[in-house]
């Protein structure tokens, strides 16, 4: 299992099952994408490692049978809760809840992801927790996306944070702004991950075949996660909705109305299938990086600063043209379309219009 970046977790994790110093819970949190869930697939197998402990011994060895096994997702020791669950329950046991079954049974259906992982799902896990290891070893629970237990969820919870059975290590991976409850956070160690550095971050995707241009671009656009990065050079649909949606944003200031309703429509008209308010939500963020980029570049910001650097020549015009008032209000109308329009279902064209009207 290759980790790009945070390598002083990795060491410490390293050290802790050197060891045999681990901590009955822990809380992996950080940006998506930066290798939270993979670092905790590392952590099992290091712990499970069955190589001998020699002097230079550092797990995992990646070449025992618990390594292996726990790169293919087949190890029975290690079960997973939450969005990870679909892809590793087709290989190993996991934690087959009746919403994981529907997932599994509809994995082309978004409607079938659940928005938050309720306490039917967790009480079921904990059951199975209190079982013996299968092999006499640690017991692991992986909980993704922790941040969408519900509050009923988490206090089920508790009494397995509070007196967790000998063998078991539980790991809970949320993302920034994701709310858990204080009594569940203060029984868990902390790990923070952080965003990986842009220029090794490039390097590494141009290492994987990618060029110079669209690594640069990307390692920007991702804010430094691997994940995103990769979905993003690997999903050509999503450039090409990039490079319509920025088409459409440099033609917008000084437009007549008309002109600005249309361009809601046309915002409208890049999203479609059952994926379309996923590919909208992508798309806002988009905009609105895209006048942060312009504002920032009016107020003398330095361009490393920039997320949209294949823009520049379109950004720096855009900042000359306007004021700073104006960029501002952009940003904040297309940061609210992300944050409280979209999560509360208002009409999508009504506030695409909205926008629209504001920033021509």
């Amino acid at each position: 299992m290759e980790i790009i970046g945070n390598q002083n977790i990795l060491e410490h994790l390293r050290k802790i099952a050197r060891n045999g110093q681990e901590a009955p819970s822990y809380l992996f949190s950080g940006p998506k994408g930066v290798g939270k869930f993979l670092t905790a697939r590392w952590f099992c197998a290091a712990v499970l490692c069955t190589n001998p402990d020699i002097d230079d011994f550092s797990p995992p060895c990646g070449n025992c049978s618990a390594c292996r096994r726990v790169k293919s997702g087949n190890h029975p020791d290690i079960s997973i809760l939450g969005n990870q669950s679909t892809r590793a329950s087709k290989n190993s046991p996991g934690i087959r809840t009746k919403a994981t079954k529907e997932i599994d049974e509809n994995k082309d259906d978004k409607k079938a992801h659940k928005m938050s992982i309720g306490i039917e799902e967790v009480r079921e896990g904990i059951a199975q927790m209190q079982t013996c290891s299968f092999e006499g070893g640690y017991r692991f629970w992986i909980i993704d996306e922790a941040q969408r237990l519900t509050n009923e969820a988490q206090n089920a919870l508790l009494k397995t944070l509070e007196e967790p059975p000998a063998s078991l290590i539980l790991i809970l991976i949320v993302q920034p702004g994701g709310q858990l409850l204080p009594t569940v956070t203060s029984r868990c160690r902390p790990l923070n991950f952080r965003p990986l550095n842009l220029k090794e971050l490039s390097s590494y995707l141009q290492s994987q075949g990618f060029d110079h241009y669209k690594a640069e671009t990307a390692a920007h656009i991702s804010g430094g996660s691997l994940g995103l990065a990769l979905n993003f050079l690997q999903n050509t649909q999503l450039w090409d909705r990039r490079t319509k949606l920025f088409e459409l944003l440099n033609k917008l200031k000084g437009s007549s109305l008309w002109n600005a309703l249309s361009t809601a429509s046309s915002i409208e008209g890049l999203c479609s299938g059952a994926t379309a308010k996923e590919q909208l939500a992508e798309l806002i963020e988009m905009a609105a990086s895209f006048y942060r980029d312009a504002l920032c570049l009016k107020v003398g910001g330095p361009q490393d600063l920039l997320v949209n650097v294949d823009n520049l020549e379109n950004l720096s015009k855009l900042a000359q043209e306007s004021t700073i008032t104006y960029l501002k209000n952009a940003l904040e109308s297309w940061q609210a379309a992300g944050n409280t329009y979209l999560p509360r279902n208002v009409n999508t064209k009504l506030y695409l219009q909205k926008i629209c009207l504001d920033c021509c």
